[in-house]
């Protein structure tokens, strides 16, 4: 079969493999997804993560400050409130738990780090779904395109650079971003993007249940 050798010689030393290698990872190139938990003393393991914990906003602070040390200048903040509701408005109040958090990151770091913000209801409603229920259970995708709006105002006023909402379509991002507009936002370099893990486990071992999108 041919052919009938192959000399590999772009692979024969590690400078070899440096000098043509089509793609390298540094620290810079990853985004560290954290977890900031209301009414918590002192960080909360995350049994299904292993070495992730619920933070509080100081222990967050720390974690950042240690990432950072070591060349992660990336960061996607998920929230997780102490009270909910059916339509999840802590999840845009500006002293809920994530809005709290991102102030304080950006006061800390600046435009050092990129700030991510998870954009989606599933943490902050009583009921786990990631949108407004209508009175038959379903989910009203009007309704929480709307709300994901406000969702966006909140984290991008309180520092965000990207708003990330994870079940929303193209519709969502030509709204929300006709709405950041509008507002005039400081950041008004804010923008969406899409992340590809819909399912994410962020509540401790206690939980009764495991959030999905």
């Amino acid at each position: 079969m041919f052919p009938s050798e192959r000399p590999r010689r772009l692979r024969r030393t590690p400078a070899l493999r440096r000098l043509v290698a089509e793609t390298t990872l540094s620290p810079s190139d990853f985004v560290a997804p954290l977890f900031v938990a209301e009414a918590l003393s002192e960080p909360r393991a995350i049994g299904s993560l292993p070495g992730h914990f619920q933070h509080t906003v100081a222990s967050l602070r720390d974690e950042v400050r240690s990432l950072v040390s070591v060349g992660v200048k990336s960061v996607i903040l998920f929230g997780v409130p102490a009270t909910k509701d059916d339509v999840g408005s802590s999840a845009w109040d500006p002293q809920g738990v994530a809005q709290v958090a991102l102030r304080a990151l950006r006061d800390d770091f600046g435009d050092e780090i990129v700030l991510m913000a998870d954009l989606c209801l599933d943490e902050y409603t009583s009921h786990g779904h990631c949108g407004v229920l209508r009175s038959n259970g379903t989910v009203d995708n009007d309704a929480t395109i709307e709300l994901y709006g406000r969702v966006a105002i909140a984290q991008a006023s309180a520092g965000a650079s990207v708003v990330a909402p994870r079940d929303s379509t193209v519709r969502f991002e030509r709204r929300s971003t006709s709405t950041l507009s509008t507002a005039a936002i400081a950041r008004a370099t804010s923008r969406t993007i899409a992340i590809a893990a819909k399912r994410c486990a962020r509540r401790a071992p206690t939980s009764p249940r495991v959030p999905t999108s």
